[in-house]
């Protein structure tokens, strides 16, 4: 008869950690036929420590306020906090660049980043040590600009979820510039010089740059030369502004010469070319005057006082000149050979 006897029940338990806490696990004798002379021992307990960690995630942006097809960085950074001896391992991040944005590339300290995912699998950090994310990205003139990062896996238990996460963001440049342009006298005749005027202004709410104006003159207009208070007129007559503050104006003159035209009327268009911020209004980006070509109606008559003279008799040649408008003829000449 066997008077003593031990069992040994192996059992593997798997569990997730919900929570910072010893976790203790309890085995006791329910019941038995005989009496038990001794239950002091009939139950026992044994417990499990699981490690923790606190992760830290921070993010940030290079640019707030960029202009749209800038390049700006963001930059993430993943601190193991402790505590001391504890290793994270299986971390992940995401972090997706949002459509305000072309993805240009990225470069981390370790691990790999899928910008189509936006996972950033990282791998362990020990405790007290960090990992970093940089993505490059060019700003778009609309979209999402808010970019947010999570730490959203790791093996061991994090009891701190609230500073798992965080977010930077851009506020594209943007301005409002109009332009105008106005003629000394829209009445001109061939070889008039005349007086072009282009003023750009800033409305805001930003500061613009890198300010490019355009003005192609017709061929029935010969450039003579410019003047402006700002910025320079380049090789193919573009006026190159440069930079313009809020509420500032910049001005350009320019004199030309009116060529000989069949044309009654010359049109002249400015228009703002090009500048680095996102344009608020765009009705205003361009403005046209014109000059109309004054012509006179002169009418040439002849007459002969006697038109059948016999010989030596002398007779009289009238030649009449008229303008018939609508303007005055000036350096009129007449050939009667």
């Amino acid at each position: 008869m066997l008077g003593y006897f031990h069992i040994i029940i192996k059992v593997n338990i798997a569990a997730r950690i919900t929570r910072e806490q010893n976790y203790i696990n309890q085995a006791r004798i329910l019941s038995l036929d005989q009496y038990d002379s001794n239950t002091e021992n009939n139950r026992d307990t044994a417990s499990v420590d699981p490690p923790t960690i606190d992760l830290n995630l921070s993010k940030l942006v290079d640019q707030q306020g960029p202009n749209v097809g800038d390049t700006v960085t963001f930059r993430v950074l993943v601190t193991h906090n402790g505590p001391d001896g504890d290793t994270a391992t299986n971390i992940k991040v995401t972090d997706p660049l949002p459509d305000g944005y072309t993805f240009v590339t990225s470069r981390t300290s370790q691990g790999t980043y899928n910008n189509v995912t936006g996972l950033w699998d990282i791998g362990s950090i020990n405790a007290y040590q960090s990992a970093n994310l940089e993505i490059d990205g060019i700003v778009l003139g609309s979209g999402k600009f808010t970019n947010i990062a999570v730490i959203t896996g790791a093996d061991q238990y994090d009891p701190n979820l609230g500073n798992n996460f965080d977010f930077a963001s851009i506020v594209p440049l943007k301005t409002d510039l109009g332009i105008t342009k106005t003629v000394d006298d829209e009445k001109v005749v061939y070889g008039d010089t005349s007086t072009f005027v282009l003023t750009v202004k800033n409305n805001g709410p930003d500061p613009a740059s890198n300010i490019l104006i355009e003005d192609v003159l017709p061929d029935e207009l010969a450039f003579i030369d410019y003047r402006t208070d700002y910025g320079y007129v380049d090789n193919n007559y573009r006026w190159n502004i440069g930079a313009l503050n809020v509420d500032s104006s910049a001005t350009l003159s320019f004199r030309t010469e009116t060529l000989v035209t069949p044309k009654d009327t010359i049109y002249n268009i400015g228009r703002i070319f090009r500048f680095d911020q996102t344009d608020e209004v765009d009705s205003n980006n361009a403005d046209t005057t014109f000059v109309v070509i004054q012509r006179a109606d002169l009418q040439v008559s002849k007459t002969v006082n006697n038109s059948t003279p016999v010989i030596d008799q002398t007779v009289v040649f009238t030649i009449n000149l008229l303008n018939n408008g609508p303007v005055n003829a000036t350096n009129v000449a007449l050939s009667d050979p």
